[in-house]
This record gives structure tokens, sequence and C-alpha cells, in this order.
């Protein structure tokens, strides 16, 4: 379903700012895949924070945004 609606839009420009939590499992290939799916956007270096760390993770994706 997501990639359903990422299909549809024209992304062309637009910066993406990816991030993702997990337990252990990684992300795969997230960012490869979004970069296809979205082709012309500008896709930002993806934010992975570990499942059990995101209630300290405020510094990490503070400093994240602001790169």
């Amino acid at each position: 379903m997501v990639i359903s609606a990422l299909e549809e839009y024209d992304f062309d420009e637009e910066r993406l700012f990816l991030f993702c939590t997990h337990e252990g499992g990684g992300t795969g290939h997230n960012e490869n895949d979004i970069k296809e799916i979205c082709s012309g956007a500008k896709v930002k270096k993806e934010l992975v924070i570990y499942g059990g760390n995101v209630k300290s993770a405020k510094n990490s994706i503070v400093n994240w945004i602001e790169k």
C-alpha cells in the first residue's frame, strides 16, 4: 500500500528524510528501495534507531534533522 502511494507521486526535486526503528532485524534495503521508487527525489541519509533506544534518541534525532 505504501509503495503504491509512493509510485503515484512526482518526487522530482523533493527531499526525503527516511527514518526507521527496529529490534535487531535491520532496515534491509529500505533506503535503496525508496531511492528507486521515488526517482528524482533527493534522499537524505536514513536515520536508524534500535527500538530499545527510542526513548533516549532525542539528541540523535535533533542532530540528524540539523544536518
